[in-house]
Order: C-alpha cells, then sequence, then structure tokens
C-alpha cells in the first residue's frame, strides 16, 4: 500500500522554511515501511494524523516520531482534515495562527474554527480538489487571527490517497500580509515618485539595460520639444551629439554596471535641431537578485552654464573631479578653535580656497545669530567627550550663507582633549524647503486675501464657497451675502452660457483667459477674464471649481488704442527712408521688414524672415554683430538708448557688398518686447571717405618728400665745406710728398731700424702715396655725391630748356643710388652707348625718372642673385634716345598693369609707397615729348623702355 500526496505544493518564490513545510510529505516513507507491517494500513495513517504513536519496538514507531517531529519544526502553519472536513492534525504554527490549542481544534470544521465567509472559502476550495481530483490547490483568502487583525494568506491543499483512495486533505498556510503592505506601499510610492518626476521641472528618464526609455517625465517637451510618449522605446544614444556619443557608451556602460552613481555632462539634440547640454546623474536600477535591468537618469539644462564655464573647464576639470566625489565637508581644529585641516569639497560648497582657510577660525564664517548657541555647543558640550549634532548657517565666498548640518567629535591623544573634527554637509535646500512646507498653508491664505484678482470656489450645484476681499472690491457682494448662495454674477443673457460652462467644469475641464461679461452688484457690466481648474477630494472625484476673475475693461479699451497706435507705428515703418526690420530681441530673428529693406537686399519679405540675418551677413560679421548688441543691453525700458553700429558689412542678394550703419532701439507693444533697426545704406559715404583719407595720407607723403629734397640740399652745402677742407689738404700733401719722401729716405737709410707711424721706414715709405691718393679719391667722390644732391634736389627753371647728355645724368643717378643698388643686388649692370646726341629738356627732371625707374625694379627683385639691367642706345626712327631698365623681379599683374599709371595707385602702403612714382615719370616724358612703355611677365621680370627725341 502506498500513500499518495502532490510534491508540487511549494508555489514560486517560497522561502525555504515552506519548502521544507511541503517536504514533510516525504516522510511518509517511514508510515509506508510501518503500513507495510501492519494489517490495517488505514489505522496506521489515522495513528499518524493523531499523533497516536505506537508503543516501543513497533516497527513504524521510528518513521511517524520523524514525521511528528518535521511537521512541529515547519516555520509555516500545516494542518490535516479528513474527508469531511474535520481538523485532525495541525503544528505550532496552526495553533499560534488560530490563538487556540491542538484540543480546540482537532475534530472541528472550518464553520467553527472561522467567519463564516472564511468557512466558506475553505469549503469551496477542499470540493474543488477533491472533485476535479487536482494534484495540488493553490488560492488566497483572508484569515482574522486571534489578536484580531486580518491576515492575508496563501493557501495550497493537496489530496491525501491511500491505495487510491482519497483519505483527507493536506495544507500548508503562508502569511502574504506584509508582502501585501509592501506591494501597496511599492505602489503608493511609485505614484508618489512619478506625481513628484511629472512636476519637476528637470528631466527625468528611466531606459533598460539596452539604453531603451521605457519612461520619461513630461518636463522632456519644455526643454527638448518632444513629448514624452515620442522617445519611449526609442534608443537613448540616438539624439546624443556624434561628439559626445563614445565618451557617453563608456560611461553609461562601463561605469554604471559597476553600481557606481554617474554624473556627466554632454550635448542633446532638440525637436528643432539644435543641441542642449544636459548635466545628468545617472544610477543603474536591479531586479531583486541584484542584477542590473536599467538605469535611472536626473538631467538638467545647464547650456548657458556651460557656455559660461567653457572657457574655465580645463582649469577645473581636476579639482571638479575631487568635489564630485566627495561631498561631506571634513575639518578639524585644534583646541582654540582654528582649523588645521579642511577637504577639499570647502571650495565647491563655500567657494573657499581650503588651503586659505587652514590657521583661520571656525567662527569667523559662521552667522552672528548662531554665534553663541554654537559655541556652547563646541565649546562646552564637545569637551565632555560628547557628540554634537547642530545645524547651524556659514558664510559663503560672496557673503551669502547657506546652512550645514554637522556631526562633531573631539579628537583624543590617550585621555587628553585635543580638538575636534567635523563632518557638514549642505543643508541650504532641505531647510528652504522645511520653511516653504511650513508656511505654505499661511502663504495660501494670504495670498487669496491679497490676491489683486477675484478668487471664488463653486460647489457642483454652482454656489460661492469661497469669496475674497478682491472679488468683493469688483462685484460690490461681500462675502456674507454670496457664501452658500448661487452664482448670480452672469447677466441674463450669459446666464445659459454659464450653466454650460459649468457643465463643463464639473466633467473637469479648465479654462484658462475665457473673456466675458460678468454683472456687479449695482448692475454694471465688466469685461473679466476668467480661469478655472478642477477640485478633487481624496478619492479623486471632482467636487467643485475654483476660478479667477480680472478686470480686463481697462485693458479693452488700451486695446483699440494700441490697435490705432500699431496701425500708425505700421505707416510709420513702411514709409520710413532707411531699410528697416522688427527682430526679436532674444534670437534677432527677422519678424518684419519695409519696403525699402525689400528693394535695397533683393529679398521679399517671407524669405528675409525665414532666412534671418544670415541672408545680408557673413557668419562671423553676424556674430559681431549680435555681440555689440549684447554688450549694449540695458534693459526693456521704453526710455531704452538707441544703439548704432557702424560701420556694418552687409550683402545683398547678389553678392554686392552694402556697407551699412545700424541704429535701433528695444519696444513694447501688447506686453512683447521687439526690436526695431534701421540699416542705412553708406557704401558711397565710405567710399568718399576712404579716397579723401588715401589722398590725404599721398599729399602729406608727396610734402615730405618735397621736403627732404629741400633738406638734403642744405644737408650736401654743409657736407661739402669740411669736404674741400680735406680735398685742399690732401693735394697739398700729395705736392709736398717728394721733398719729404726724400728726407725720410735719408734718415731711414741711416737708421735701419726707423719706423713711422709703427710701420718699417721702407713700407711705410711705400704705402704712403697710395694713401694720399685714396684721400683725394675719396673727397672727389664725396664731392660728387654731394653735387648730384644738390643738382636733383635744385628747382628747374621750367621757362627754360637746355641740352642734356643722357648718359651724364644716367651717372649722376647711379651716384645717388650706388648705396641702394649695392643693398639690394649682387648683379647690377649698366652699358652706356657713347656719342650719344643730347635731348632737349630738363636735367633734374629726366635723373628723377631715372632714380624712380631704378628704385622700382630693385625694390621688385625677389633676392639678391636677381639682376637689374640698363642700357641706352640711338633709335633712327624716329630719331631718338632710348633708354631700357630691366629688372629679373617677381612682375607685375595683369589684372594692375592698367592702372600702375595711375595717381597714388600703389601697392607698397606698408612699405611707405605714395602712388606717385610712376604717374610723375609719365608726366616728365609725356611733357619731353617722349613715351614710357612696359612688358612684363609674372616670374620673369619687368622692362621699362623709355624713348626721348634728340635735337
Amino acid at each position: 500500500m502506498r500513500i499518495a500526496c502532490c510534491e508540487h505544493l511549494a508555489p514560486k518564490g517560497v522561502g525555504c522554511a515552506v519548502l521544507s513545510g511541503f517536504n514533510l510529505l516525504r516522510s511518509f516513507q517511514g508510515v509506508e515501511l510501518m503500513v507495510s507491517q501492519s494489517k490495517s494500513p488505514k489505522d496506521v495513517v489515522q495513528n499518524a494524523l493523531r499523533q497516536e504513536v505506537p508503543s516501543p519496538g513497533h516497527p513504524a514507531r521510528t518513521g511517524i516520531m520523524l514525521f511528528n517531529e518535521m511537521i512541529r519544526l515547519s516555520p509555516d502553519p500545516v494542518f490535516f482534515k479528513d474527508l469531511n472536513g474535520r481538523y485532525q492534525r495541525c503544528n505550532a504554527a496552526f495553533e499560534k495562527l488560530l490563538g487556540l490549542d491542538l484540543a480546540e481544534i482537532v475534530d472541528k470544521t472550518d464553520s467553527e474554527l472561522f467567519l463564516p465567509s472564511i468557512a466558506h472559502v475553505n469549503r469551496h476550495n477542499d470540493a474543488r480538489l477533491l472533485h476535479h481530483k487536482l494534484p495540488v490547490h493553490r488560492y488566497e483568502t483572508s484569515i482574522i487571527s486571534h489578536d484580531g487583525r486580518r491576515r492575508e494568506v496563501i493557501i495550497q491543499i493537496a489530496p491525501l490517497n491511500i491505495e487510491g483512495e482519497s483519505a483527507g486533505i493536506f495544507g500548508i498556510i503562508r502569511d502574504i500580509t506584509e508582502r501585501r503592505r509592501a506591494e501597496t506601499a511599492l505602489r503608493e510610492r511609485k505614484d508618489l515618485l512619478h506625481r513628484i518626476t511629472d512636476n519637476m521641472l528637470d528631466l527625468v528618464s528611466e531606459a533598460d539595460q539596452h539604453g531603451f526609455f521605457r519612461y520619461l517625465s513630461p518636463s522632456h517637451e519644455p526643454v527638448l520639444g518632444f513629448a514624452p510618449e515620442e522617445l519611449v522605446g526609442t534608443w537613448l544614444y540616438d539624439l546624443m551629439h556624434p561628439d559626445d556619443l563614445e565618451r557617453m557608451r563608456i560611461i553609461f556602460q562601463d561605469t554604471l554596471p559597476a553600481l557606481k552613481s554617474v554624473r556627466a555632462e554632454f550635448r542633446y539634440r532638440h525637436a528643432d535641431g539644435h543641441y542642449l547640454w544636459l548635466e545628468t546623474i545617472a544610477k543603474c536600477t536591479t531586479d531583486e537578485l541584484n542584477r542590473v535591468n536599467g538605469a535611472v537618469f536626473a538631467s538638467r539644462d545647464v547650456t548657458e552654464r556651460v557656455r559660461a564655464e567653457k572657457a574655465l573647464r580645463n582649469s577645473e576639470e581636476q579639482l571638479r573631479r575631487i568635489t564630485d566625489n566627495m561631498p561631506a565637508l571634513v575639518s578639524t581644529a585644534d583646541m582654540n578653535g582654528l582649523f588645521t585641516y579642511l577637504s577639499p569639497s570647502h571650495r565647491g560648497i563655500l567657494g573657499f580656497d581650503y588651503e586659505g582657510l587652514i590657521g583661520t577660525c571656525l567662527w569667523d564664517w559662521m552667522h552672528p545669530d548662531d554665534m553663541e548657541r554654537m559655541r556652547k555647543a563646541f565649546q562646552v558640550t564637545l569637551p565632555e567627550k560628547k557628540r554634537v549634532h547642530e545645524e547651524f548657517r556659514y558664510r559663503h565666498v560672496d557673503g551669502h550663507y547657506i546652512w550645514l548640518e554637522t556631526v562633531a567629535k573631539c579628537t583624543m591623544e590617550g585621555l587628553r582633549v585635543t580638538g575636534s573634527i567635523f563632518a557638514s554637509r549642505d543643508i541650504t535646500e532641505r531647510r528652504r524647503a522645511e520653511i516653504a512646507l511650513r508656511e505654505v498653508n499661511q502663504t495660501l491664505q494670504a495670498t487669496i486675501q491679497a490676491s489683486p484678482l477675484a478668487i471664488f470656489v463653486l460647489d457642483r450645484e454652482g454656489c460661492i464657497q469661497l469669496w475674497n476681499p478682491a472679488a468683493q472690491q469688483m462685484f460690490g457682494w461681500s462675502e456674507e451675502e454670496v457664501r452658500g448662495k448661487y452664482y448670480r454674477l452672469a447677466p441674463d443673457h450669459l446666464e445659459q452660457e454659464f450653466r454650460q460652462n459649468l457643465a463643463r467644469m464639473n466633467q473637469g475641464e479648465k479654462f484658462h483667459g475665457q473673456e466675458t461679461k460678468r454683472r456687479c452688484k449695482d448692475g454694471t457690466l465688466l469685461d473679466i477674464s476668467f480661469s478655472t481648474a478642477p477640485l478633487y477630494d481624496q478619492k479623486g472625484r471632482i467636487i467643485g471649481t475654483v476660478g479667477i476673475l480680472e478686470d480686463i475693461t481697462e485693458r479693452k479699451r488700451t486695446e483699440v488704442a494700441l490697435r490705432e497706435s500699431e496701425e500708425l507705428f505700421r505707416q510709420i515703418f513702411e514709409q520710413n527712408e532707411d531699410p528697416a526690420f522688427l527682430f526679436d530681441p532674444d534670437t534677432l530673428a527677422i519678424l518684419d521688414a519695409n519696403a525699402v529693406a525689400v528693394r535695397l537686399y533683393g529679398y521679399s519679405k517671407k524669405a528675409l524672415r525665414s532666412g534671418g540675418l544670415n541672408l545680408i551677413m557673413k557668419p562671423m560679421v553676424l556674430a559681431s554683430f549680435a555681440q555689440k548688441l549684447v554688450n549694449e543691453q540695458v534693459g526693456f525700458a521704453d526710455d531704452a538708448p538707441w544703439r548704432h553700429v557702424s560701420p556694418l558689412n552687409t550683402i545683398d542678394s547678389n553678392g554686392n557688398v552694402v556697407m551699412a550703419s545700424f541704429r535701433g532701439r528695444l519696444l513694447r507693444s501688447r506686453g512683447q518686447v521687439y526690436f526695431y533697426g534701421t540699416f542705412r545704406d553708406i557704401t558711397e559715404k565710405l567710399r568718399i571717405r576712404k579716397e579723401r583719407s588715401e589722398m590725404q595720407t599721398k599729399l602729406i607723403q608727396a610734402n615730405k618728400m618735397t621736403a627732404i629734397g629741400t633738406l638734403a640740399s642744405g644737408i650736401a652745402h654743409e657736407i661739402n665745406n669740411p669736404n674741400n677742407y680735406l680735398l685742399a689738404n690732401a693735394q697739398f700733401l700729395e705736392e709736398a710728398w717728394p721733398d719729404i719722401r726724400n728726407t725720410l729716405q735719408e734718415h731711414a737709410d741711416s737708421n735701419p731700424d726707423m719706423t713711422i707711424g709703427g710701420l718699417p721706414a721702407q713700407e711705410a715709405l711705400k704705402d704712403i702715396p697710395q694713401l694720399l691718393q685714396s684721400l683725394i679719391e675719396g673727397s672727389r667722390r664725396i664731392k660728387n655725391i654731394v653735387t648730384s644732391l644738390k643738382d636733383f634736389s635744385r628747382q628747374d627753371d621750367e621757362s627754360t630748356r637746355r641740352p642734356v647728355d643722357i648718359n651724364r645724368v644716367i651717372n649722376a643717378a647711379l651716384v645717388i643710388l650706388a648705396n641702394k643698388i649695392k643693398k639690394s643686388t649682387d648683379l647690377f649692370s649698366c652699358h652706356l652707348t657713347s656719342g650719344l646726341p643730347p635731348v632737349m629738356g630738363h636735367y633734374q627732371k629726366i635723373e628723377q625718372v631715372i632714380i624712380n625707374l631704378l628704385i622700382n625694379a630693385l625694390q621688385a627683385l625677389p633676392d639678391r642673385q636677381a639682376g637689374v639691367f640698363l642700357c641706352t642706345s640711338l633709335q633712327e626712327s624716329p630719331r631718338s634716345v632710348v633708354i631700357k631698365i630691366r629688372d629679373q623681379g617677381t612682375g607685375i599683374p595683369e589684372e594692375i598693369r592698367s592702372r600702375i599709371l595711375d595717381p597714388f595707385f600703389t601697392t607698397k602702403h606698408k612699405a611707405g609707397g605714395t602712388g606717385l612714382g610712376l604717374s610723375i615719370c609719365y608726366a616728365i616724358i609725356n611733357d619731353h615729348k617722349g613715351t614710357i612703355d612696359f612688358a612684363s611677365e609674372i616670374g620673369a621680370g619687368t622692362t621699362v623702355t623709355v624713348t626721348l627725341p634728340v635735337l
């Protein structure tokens, strides 16, 4: 014979103790042994159920005693029923659950032990188990325990079969009351969490372990422009800036699974395409087995802060890592209250350089109102070796105070107190929240009473339950006259509208800024704007409506006047002679443009509104323009000053540059602030101003050259006088030298060791003639240079012309330019054809042409290895003297060749060029009835050919 009992009673998730209770059935193996030696197996089972143990020596005694012991030790209530539903056996846990002894339980039915409703449930499930011959049956119900508390339980029952026949029911009860409470509390906490996150300004989101969003707070829509439901199921990396993607993947995929809290900043794409900086704190979420199943993120838009701190980020990066990982303030002080150590987090929370505070007194930064209380705590309590827990205010470096919660304890050296150690944290926000919480009811009541707007509360029938002073002042009825009475502010012709609105409000509909008319006590009608919201009871049922009424009668009158004023402004705006624009003051987006702006820039109004200032300004110009306006920002006052930006480089639709002068200021209309500005075309004005400035500069330079010529003449005269002394004396010494030489030779012959000027006499006698000759030659060269300078600076008499030897003019010019040539090139060649006939003209003017052309040639050379070549020749037809100057310079670009003879045109502004040299040369040659031609090739040099007619 076998006793069968289902081994699948234990529910999934039930603890080991419960499973051990169900495993009691396996002890029936001992009963089988007993039954195998008994003539009445059924009697044996009945004895086991009733705890009747056979006498010592009985074969079944050991198995039954073991089975009884296992039932007794089971932590869960265990019971046995016979087929009549009477309890035959139970353990101590079952007795404790019912508050009865075993004797009071045995042979009792469910109706005798439980309330009728509970007994009915148990009988129904017993019948179902036996009728359907189920191997196991599990159901949940409630049991009233002996102390009167309701217990939520799971009861699992299984049939006890003996030789194929049902002998009774075996059951185990699991108390799930605490679990139910925990589940309820969890649901409530989740509901509370969602209510909190749904109303937070910060972004709160949750993603699974693969990074796909499963929850996003409503604040995502105003910040990122996406509705939360649009992002649920999307990948958190989809909107991340590509430059931040790899870094954030490493942070979220490597660091988060390590169960660390992560703080990071990255860029996230807005719905309109631009990116915002988010500061995010992330932490992994885990399941009941502590396995990572996702992450939760709390983010804040820090775009503006990141822009402001971008320049400091590199230098502060190391400090931020320290302070982020150590939020608490830790410090130590000696017996006199002088700091001996401060943690780096002091800088992040208090703004002080923590190293600079060492040696200062802890009282120096404490709020005066907290000083006495904290002295008592720290100077009286701490020396008693007691732990001190206090809250006080500490001064921030910028002067404001923050609240710190501090735990302090004495530091000891043996039995002697040596100082104190403090662990503090910033609780400023918590203190503010506590104060706000205490004041909220008073604030709410005060707000209602002090509100300038009429505030009322209606019940579902339309009766007034609240009526503030502003409502009394607006409509004339006191609170006593309207409280509990039907709303009678709606005029007769709007009564039906009010009843329809009341019905909609009772359905939970909200009104905002709805305009209508309402009646005062004296019968006058007011234009009002009303807003309403439903009131709910604790069960979420609508019990009434709160409403706010604003008298807009005066505003309506003002709007009419404003529309008339705006029409006048529109006419002035359109008829302005300058291009005029209206901008958004925050983004500088173009809101409107007048007809002159359309004509000047060639864009339609629609194109200007959609394209903005990017159409008429290059990015760098636009950035500079916007920055200047920001720097001059002075507020939105009606008397805000005009702002000027000039000159401003703008472009029209054809790409032409339009130099403009901007003038603008802030305007206010209907509470909206606009930026009005005009762009006056000053292109021609700037061109004329620039040309005038260049002309003045070049005239000044020409005047300087004239002054230099006059000065050179004077200097030449001053140099010539002492040089004549040198030349005369040197010539006299040269003539006297033969006589001196004979005398010196005689002395040298008689005295072989004789020296002259430190040289042996024979060597000196040989070198002195050469020295005299060099002295005379140098003086003559100085005289030639001075003569050439005087000739060059001398003003010609325009009324007289004379025959001029071209070769002589060139030689004089080369004397003046000798040093310039030596410094500019190692390759200079001059070939002058002899016997050239003279030309009729002005010596100095022709010399000026030669000098100007040679200077240009020398300045065009790229290095000293490039050369300049000058030659003269005779041309027979027409009979003329030809002067050619060829250089191996850079050449003249083709685009400026046609302008090189224009007055004041130069490419050498930085080198002091005036642009007059070639134009003067052309004028001089043309005055001499000659010609001047240029042949040039880029990289190969330039050849200038001058022809002058001969006599």
